[in-house]
């Protein structure tokens, strides 16, 4: 079979496999492609989700100094509200909603626990390159984080800060503005 110049010839293809793409995806493919191809073996699962959606490790610190951990699946930061499965809890117990006003910051963590003993850098390594620009926030609570955010602003409800420490337990933070006391960017 001729094939154009950098090009595959393509193979033959067993029941249920799927092509492979050599191009970029289209707009098209990109605004489907949460969903399943169906194959010969496999048509009962036309249109169904390819993954499900995984609950995110969050611990919600509110502006009042209570403390919250469990698990969230919709939080968004251009709504008020979320929901919050207590830690331990079973997947059918009542999620509270939390208001996000209420809050100082969400963190999005690895573990709940962390290490007590690990004391977290606030300088960014050499040899990493964050990506957005670098910012020191000072909560009014005298907390102070040190990351990169690739959105800040004051006029907004708040915003995502990538911690400068790699190894923090912290993968990311939503900071919440009405509780910052200060925030400027670092060079």
């Amino acid at each position: 079979m001729p094939t154009e110049r950098g090009s595959r010839p393509a193979r033959p293809r067993g029941p249920g496999e799927v092509a492979e793409r050599q191009n970029p995806p289209s707009a098209a493919d990109r605004r489907i492609a949460h969903r399943r191809i169906a194959t010969v073996d496999d048509s009962a699962s036309l249109w169904q989700p390819l993954r499900t959606v995984e609950a995110v490790k969050v611990i919600a610190r509110f502006a009042d100094g209570r403390v919250a951990k469990g698990h969230t699946l919709d939080f968004n930061p251009a709504k008020a509200m979320f929901h919050l499965l207590p830690m331990g809890a079973p997947t059918d117990a009542d999620q509270p909603e939390i208001a996000i006003s209420e809050l100082k910051a969400l963190f999005f963590v690895r573990d709940f626990t962390g290490n007590p003993h690990y004391t977290e850098k606030k300088d960014f390594s050499a040899a990493r390159k964050p990506a957005g620009r670098r910012i020191e926030v000072t909560f009014k609570d005298g907390e102070v984080l040190v990351g990169s955010t690739m959105g800040y602003d004051k006029k907004r409800q708040g915003f995502f800060l990538f911690p400068a420490d790699p190894i923090s337990n912290n993968q990311k933070v939503y900071v919440v503005n009405a509780a910052v006391k200060s925030a400027r960017y670092l060079v």
